[in-house]
């Protein structure tokens, strides 16, 4: 069950939707870390849903977070980590490809942790 599959149709400029989004992101990245921890790895979690959108700051601890889950992922050779900071949410167009290349990641950590069957 990806929970993150629900920014499908997610509209940038749906701010309620946006910070559901980030809420249940940040619940995902406290469970990474967590299982993380299990095994011996610090995967330090950020604040990704404090009380404004995301800019620049939000977007590089993101993508550094990610990076040091890299590990857990199953590895898949589609997914590209560089997107994280590529893309930005200026438009609907980059917020989609961030998002579609940000579920494939999320989906490779979970088959990683095997904690979201």
């Amino acid at each position: 069950m990806p929970s993150l599959d629900a920014y499908q149709g997610l509209q940038l400029d749906d701010e309620d939707s946006i910070w559901s989004w980030l809420l249940a992101h940040k619940s995902r990245h406290t469970a990474y870390a967590q299982a993380a921890a299990l095994q011996g790895v610090n995967a330090q979690t950020y604040d990704f849903g404090d009380n404004s959108m995301p800019d620049d700051d939000w977007f590089s601890r993101h993508a550094n977070a990610h990076v040091a889950l890299q590990q857990f992922m199953v590895q898949d050779q589609t997914v590209s980590l560089n997107v994280l900071t590529q893309y930005t949410w200026d438009n609907q167009s980059d917020f989609d490809a961030w998002m579609q290349m940000h579920t494939l990641i999320h989906t490779r950590l979970d088959e990683g942790f095997l904690i979201f069957g």
